[in-house]
């Protein structure tokens, strides 16, 4: 079956848009990978299949099987000398891919393996990046855990907390915190991450930030601190929760 995934983030100062696709002339070999299909994968390859071709959006079989979570694939072709850190036409490489799926085990595969686990695609995102985005928990530990930056800004100057904070992943701004991120630390527009919060109304996220002791006075480039974006945004409880702590306009 021919398949094409397409992930697009949207946030605040930031566009990521990530391609696989497998059309036709990519060959057998990625859509044995996407089956997760092993046998058909030994027969191709002691046919003499490449394990690094790439298909229109310049994704190898390793791409795709990381992507979805197929694991024991990944061993394969990384056996067979698959490139670990190829990248494809977004930049990304299989470590991107497998932290936008929902395999830890592909993802540390790759990791045990020497994947660049600080690598930028395009936009100058890291894997940590997309499993906090993502509420990937489990592969945001496993990233944090094997060193992954925490701090790392992509060219908007965005960071794994901006992105967990965003799009209300919890769990993963816990992880962050407790991992050491830098709580207050502004985009290209001048948001931290407890602005992205209040700006989207995502008071669990917000009572982490502030617990943790994030700036309630910081203002962005258009001088709204984080109250300001919650009243502009009507969200009373994040209001509330910014008043009865300090913050002021």
């Amino acid at each position: 079956m021919l398949i094409r995934i397409i992930c697009a983030a949207v946030l605040a100062a930031l566009t990521w848009s990530i391609v696989i696709t497998t059309p036709s002339k990519a060959g057998p070999l990625h859509d044995a990978a996407l089956d997760g299909d092993i046998k058909t994968m030994d027969r191709l390859i002691a046919e003499g299949a490449d394990v690094g071709a790439s298909d229109s959006a310049g994704s190898t079989p390793l791409h795709v099987s990381a992507m979805n979570g197929q694991a024991q694939v990944c061993e394969l072709l990384i056996r067979h000398g698959a490139d670990i850190n190829a990248t494809n036409k977004s930049g990304s490489t299989p470590l991107h891919l497998a932290a936008l799926g929902k395999s830890p085990r592909a993802a540390e595969i790759l990791v045990t393996n020497n994947a660049q686990i600080n690598a930028r695609d395009g936009g100058g995102a890291t894997p940590l990046h997309l499993a906090a985005q993502g509420g990937r928990t489990e592969l945001t530990k496993l990233l944090i855990g094997h060193g992954a930056d925490i701090d790392a800004g992509d060219k908007n100057g965005v960071t794994p907390l901006h992105v967990a904070a965003e799009n209300g992943q919890a769990e993963e701004t816990e992880l962050l915190i407790r991992a050491g991120a830098a709580l207050s630390s502004a985009n290209s527009d001048g948001s931290t991450p407890l602005h992205l919060a209040a700006n989207q109304g995502n008071i669990r996220v917000a009572e982490l930030l502030i617990a943790a002791g994030a700036n309630l006075t910081s203002k962005d480039n258009s001088s709204h601190t984080p109250l300001a974006r919650a009243y502009l945004r009507n969200h009373r409880d994040l209001i509330n929760l910014l008043k009865k702590n300090g913050a002021t306009l």
